[in-house]
């Protein structure tokens, strides 16, 4: 799946990518594009169609500063752009971007044990986390304030349970929160409550994206689910009935990452023929 920093290539080390001028107007819906698209720099760069499939995708982390190759199709020029990545002022995509150093907990400290500085200090990160999540669910309130989200409380839950098990401070009035964090989300009522269950399938491919050629990628018991073809969220019929795919349907898709799949599906080949 497309994740910034997106860029592609002809094979030549020179590289094509959305800078802030043409992300704005993607934001602003003056280009009918998506953000970190190889399909969609692509078109807007002229190379539409079969013409992609001569391009090398390429992807670059500027936090991480991993930089990845996600398709060669030409001759490969992986480290001209790697090298163009590491060069390039961000400010120039994204002006407000602001990058620091990432410190690992583990690795770039030398703590031998915890202290009542640090428990200090995890107390005051804490308020501020408590703090900035009250801003931000107060915009959401009103659809979702009432559940309970489970299995994805997990991570602010983990946060106090280190308080609990190691700093020994007690957080016991998190258990019955510990104890649904193994469910999907819940919507309590005064006298019942109603839990769904986490997925019954999930799909994956080597990259962690959801994909799935022969049916749902995420699936529920209740037989709902999420179609997707390495990331991309499609309609059922993509996955399930790839030969239904007409070239009509493919040239009336608007959705740039959605009629690269149905062409994946269909066959370039084929398409071409027809």
């Amino acid at each position: 799946m497309c994740q910034f920093f997106s860029l592609v290539s002809k094979g030549d080390g020179e590289p094509m990518y959305f800078d802030a001028k043409i992300r704005k107007k993607i934001l602003n819906k003056e280009l009918k594009y998506e953000l970190d698209s190889h399909t969609s720099i692509a078109d807007y760069f002229g190379h539409k169609g079969e013409k992609e499939d001569k391009l090398n995708k390429y992807e670059y982390n500027p936090l991480t500063k991993l930089f990845q190759t996600d398709q060669l199709n030409t001759t490969d020029d992986s480290k001209q752009i790697n090298k163009f990545c590491n060069e390039l002022d961000f400010k120039l995509i994204v002006p407000k971007l602001i990058i620091k150093p990432i410190i690992h907990p583990f690795k770039d400290k030398n703590i031998t044990e915890v202290t009542k500085k640090d428990i200090g200090l995890l107390r005051q990160w804490a308020s501020v986390r408590d703090s900035v999540r009250d801003s931000v669910r107060d915009s959401v309130r009103d659809s979702v304030r009432d559940f309970i989200y489970g299995q994805h409380d997990a991570n602010w839950l983990a946060f106090y349970d280190y308080f609990q098990s190691v700093c020994g401070i007690d957080c016991s009035k998190l258990t019955g929160l510990w104890s649904l964090a193994q469910y999907g989300w819940c919507l309590p009522y005064q006298n019942m409550c109603i839990v769904s269950n986490r997925p019954s399938e999930l799909h994956r491919d080597d990259q962690g994206n959801l994909h799935n050629p022969n049916g749902a990628a995420l699936l529920y018991r209740d037989g709902w689910g999420i179609y997707s073809w390495h990331g991309v969220r499609v309609p059922e019929t993509i996955i399930t009935s790839p030969g239904k795919i007409t070239t009509s349907a493919i040239d009336a898709e608007t959705n740039a990452e959605i009629r690269r799949v149905m062409i994946e599906r269909y066959g370039q080949e084929r398409r071409t023929v027809n």
